[in-house]
């Protein structure tokens, strides 16, 4: 049998993401489609909470912000995976990208793959909007 590769299943882009001390997740300053930022900027973080299946411990994804011309902006390697969880239990990455230039608005991506291979390759895709 073929295995499945890590899949995001859902995601969401926001200002900062916080692990507390209760063990609750805060994430704040959520962006919908169409944000609307003072371009250009620079972003002092640029955060991302991911929720990937298909997940299999010695995974090592990759993961690209890309712009609007499909030019990569930041790049990060995942660790190996070795995880501590149930089977077929999905795995929560919190990415933070630090000092994000914006030069313009449009459709920006965020590219995930497993190392070493385009298979499960995605784009999760999200709007920038220029303030008038």
């Amino acid at each position: 049998m073929s295995r499945k590769y890590p899949k995001v299943e859902h995601f969401l882009v926001c200002d900062d993401i916080r692990k507390e001390t209760n063990n609750k997740t805060s994430v704040m300053g959520i962006y919908g489609q169409g944000t609307v930022l003072t371009i250009p900027t620079v972003l002092p973080r640029l955060c991302f909470y991911l929720t990937f299946t298909g997940v299999m411990d010695g995974d090592k994804i990759t993961i690209q912000l890309r712009d609007p011309k499909d030019e990569i902006l930041k790049q990060l390697d995942t660790p190996e995976f070795n995880i501590p969880r149930k089977e077929g239990e999905d795995v929560v990455l919190h990415m933070i990208f630090s000092g994000v230039q914006i030069s313009q608005e449009g459709l920006y991506t965020l590219v995930t793959k497993l190392v070493g291979t385009e298979k499960g390759k995605q784009a999760l895709e999200f709007t920038l909007r220029k303030r008038t």
